[in-house]
């Protein structure tokens, strides 16, 4: 989960100065638009947690929370559209875009670890790297380069 937020970030940072000069280039019309793009990145990082963390719960058979968030969060997307549409306009997207993926990465980062306590998340974790996360990296890009692995059949090491 850690490298999924991080690479978000990282994919989010890139998208906020290269996408407005492709479409200075490209698609000079949608220029008005880039405002309501750079605010939208915000949001990258936690639906990258959020999909990491739903096939989790489907791994883990756990449809009864998927469905009791889908229910509460239908609900609260129809609440915050209609209150904040005609208060903020399209702006509105991106706060019940940020409230949603945001109640959905907190709620089961409180859940799955009460449920699974192997699961438990420590911050310091988040933001440290240390060696196990270099040489992840570092093997990452290797069998990244890689290019005739690709081709050949999945190894997983344990």
């Amino acid at each position: 989960m850690k490298y999924l937020a991080w690479s978000g970030i990282a994919t989010a940072a890139g998208a906020f100065f290269l996408v407005p000069i492709a479409v200075r280039i490209l698609f000079p019309q949608y220029l008005p638009a880039i405002p309501l793009f750079r605010v939208m990145l915000v949001t990258i990082p936690l639906y990258l947690v959020y999909k990491f963390q739903k096939s989790l719960l489907i791994v883990l058979r756990e449809q009864r929370m998927l469905t009791m968030r889908l229910v509460t969060e239908m609900a609260l997307t129809g609440v915050l559209l209609i209150i904040l549409l005609p208060l903020i306009g399209l702006y509105a997207i991106v706060v019940e875009f940020l409230v949603t993926y945001g109640w959905r990465v907190m709620l089961y980062l409180v859940y799955l670890p009460r449920k699974y306590p192997r699961l438990k998340l420590k911050a310091k974790h988040i933001l440290r790297f240390d060696r196990d996360d270099w040489e992840f990296f570092l093997r990452a890009v290797r069998e990244g380069l890689n290019w005739k692995r690709w081709l050949g059949p999945i190894r997983i090491q344990v």
